[in-house]
């Protein structure tokens, strides 16, 4: 999942990211993020069945930094897909999108060389390269590897980095929008290959040398001054994610809310900002929204309540099929919005009470409590099977 263009919106504005020097803690990490990451990153050929050797060696170098850092990983992978949720469109459109970078290739596009040469620019992971990863993180380094229950890791990523205190690494601009207190590494910005030494400290100890982001440093130009934290993830939703379309988007706002004509502000041109021209809709589009939303709202009822009157009105004035979609609308931005609600994030086992409660559960096998939040769908937790394989749901 991701917000589309918030990321290089937000990397604009040079304040909006601070150099840090990441050593000493806990790393909440977007395994599957990394994965991609590390191998396109050194070029390695991606092209018959990859080049998994040098891929190994990248990742022993990556988390030998990570060690000399004294930095503890937890990584973290998606679950199981749910077919039956409202990112069904998305889920079938990034498949399309790998078989046709499939059939590009097959019919002669050029691998990692080709690319650096200014070629094609479609770039595969190799079909074991996930393995590789995970068997280089488990068995080698022995690191904790957590795995969502089922669907997105997003917010169970988010959770676990908030209930630590400690960064989260990603390049997802989903985790642009969470108001983690251990802020976000972009892994584009953290150099993995070498740690560093500043000889100038009074006890110099290894560091990696990176960027981190947090909610509170988002400035907008447009209005002078630093977003509301609470009103972002609203304004993710209607900017446009996996479970909003900006086709939708923009039935509901772009024909009602007037957008900024430049990255200054309003909508007149100059907006005290500095007047540069937003050249792409997609940029009109996230400023607009930003503006819109902090201009005229401190919280995210207020905007839900002023977009219902935009949409219903007097619902008597309505026809049937505009009412449907106007509840649709409304009913999965405020889905989107409870996305990005922090929760536990991870599975319980329940400890035996005591020795007698441990022999039982020895006899009975272990059981199992999921928390509801992890996002476990109605039709798994209905169907019984859960029930059947000794599996608690805790909903408190």
């Amino acid at each position: 999942m991701g917000v589309q263009g918030l990321q290089t919106y937000m990397l604009q504005h040079s304040n909006n990211l601070h150099r840090h020097r990441l050593r000493n803690c806990y790393l909440v990490i977007d395994a599957s993020n990394l994965a991609h990451h590390l191998y396109h990153l050194h070029n390695i050929e991606y092209l018959f069945a990859g080049e998994y050797g040098q891929y190994v060696r990248e990742l022993r170098r990556a988390f030998s930094s990570m060690v000399e850092c004294g930095i503890t990983p937890l990584f973290v992978l998606d679950g199981a897909k749910d077919w039956t949720g409202p990112k069904l469109r998305e889920q079938r459109a990034r498949i399309e999108k790998r078989v046709k970078k499939c059939v590009q290739l097959d019919r002669g596009g050029g691998g990692a060389k080709a690319k650096n040469a200014g070629g094609n620019s479609n770039r595969l992971l190799p079909v074991m390269a996930m393995e590789v990863f995970i068997s280089t993180v488990v068995d080698e380094f022995e690191f904790n590897l957590i795995v969502s229950a089922f669907g997105d890791a997003d917010n169970h990523l988010a959770s676990l980095a908030a209930q630590l205190g400690c960064p989260v690494l990603t390049n997802d601009s989903d985790f642009l929008i969470y108001d983690l207190p251990g802020g976000v590494v972009l892994t584009k910005t953290l150099h993995l290959t070498k740690a560093l030494l500043d000889e100038n400290e009074a006890k110099p100890a290894p560091f990696l040398d990176c960027q981190i982001y947090r909610v509170r440093d988002f400035y907008l130009p447009a209005l002078r001054r630093k977003v509301n934290p609470s009103l972002l993830p609203l304004c993710a939703t209607l900017i446009g994610n996996d479970y909003l379309s900006r086709g939708a988007v923009g039935r509901c706002i772009l024909s009602r809310v007037q957008l900024p004509k430049s990255a200054g502000g309003g909508s007149g041109g100059s907006g005290g900002g500095g007047g540069r021209q937003l050249k792409s809709k997609s940029r009109r589009l996230i400023a607009g929204v930003l503006v819109w939303t902090h201009r005229n709202f401190a919280s995210p009822d207020n905007c839900l309540a002023a977009l219902r009157r935009l949409l219903l009105g007097d619902c008597d004035d309505l026809q049937t099929e505009d009412k449907r979609w106007a509840h649709r609308f409304l009913a999965s931005v405020r889905e989107s919005m409870a996305h990005y609600q922090l929760h536990s994030a991870l599975a319980l086992v329940e400890p035996p009470a005591n020795a007698a409660a441990a022999a039982a559960a020895s006899q009975s096998g272990l059981k199992l409590s999921f928390h509801s939040s992890l996002g476990i769908p109605q039709w798994l937790t209905e169907s019984g099977l859960l029930e059947g394989a000794g599996v608690q749901i805790l909903t408190g």
